[in-house]
C-alpha cells in the first residue's frame, strides 16, 4: 500500500489549476485525462485511483461552488437578493422619548 502525504496533494492541486488554465481551450474532458496522467506519474499505482481523485478535484473546485451557490440563492431568495428597496436595506431610527 502506498502512503501519500498532504503536500503532495497540494502540490497536484496548484499543478492542477495550472493544467486548468493551460487546458480551457480544449474540451472537459482533457483536464480530467491530464490529471489522471498525473497522479499515475506521481506514483499512485492504480490509474482508476487517479481519475477518481482527478473526478474529485474538478467536483471540489468547479461544481460544489455552484452546487452551494444555488443553495444560499435558494435559502435567502432570489427576488430578496434582487430587491434594492427590500427590508435588507432598511435603516432603523432610535425612538426619541
Amino acid at each position: 500500500m502506498t502512503v501519500v502525504f498532504l503536500d503532495f496533494f497540494i502540490i497536484i492541486y496548484f499543478i492542477g489549476g495550472t493544467v486548468q488554465i493551460a487546458a480551457a481551450v480544449f474540451s472537459v474532458g482533457a483536464l480530467d485525462i491530464a490529471l489522471a496522467n498525473l497522479f499515475a506519474s506521481c506514483g499512485v499505482r492504480d490509474i482508476s485511483f487517479g481519475a477518481l481523485a482527478a473526478t474529485m478535484l474538478r467536483f471540489l473546485t468547479f461544481w460544489m461552488p455552484i452546487v452551494a451557490g444555488y443553495l444560499a440563492v435558494q435559502a435567502i431568495g432570489a427576488r430578496r437578493l434582487l430587491n434594492p428597496n427590500g427590508k435588507a436595506n432598511a435603516t432603523v431610527e432610535p425612538k426619541m422619548g
